[in-house]
């Protein structure tokens, strides 16, 4: 059980916390993303990329709070201003 907190508190020390539209978000460092979400942005395909970073419960929750596909793009932007990503990395 000591060695799963550990593990877990490691894990953790890369996060990235920003607001959007007064709902904070968690999302992993940049260099600690899944390769998925690299091959999802790669490919063009946003939606997916965003869910895989996210994760399934953060993605739900933005979801039902931002139904509409035009506040994807703002909600990238302030997360790549929060995290401090440029869009191009």
């Amino acid at each position: 059980m000591a060695a799963r907190a550990a593990k877990a508190e490691v894990t953790n020390l890369g996060a990235r916390k920003f607001e959007y539209k007064g709902h904070t978000y968690t999302v992993p460092a940049a260099d600690e993303w899944d390769l998925a979400v690299l091959e999802h942005w790669q490919e063009g395909n946003l939606v997916l990329a965003i869910k895989y970073l996210l994760g399934e419960a953060q993605w739900k929750a933005y979801k039902a709070r931002h139904p509409k596909a035009t506040e994807l793009s703002d909600f990238v932007e302030a997360m790549f201003a929060d995290v401090g990503v440029e869009p191009g990395e």
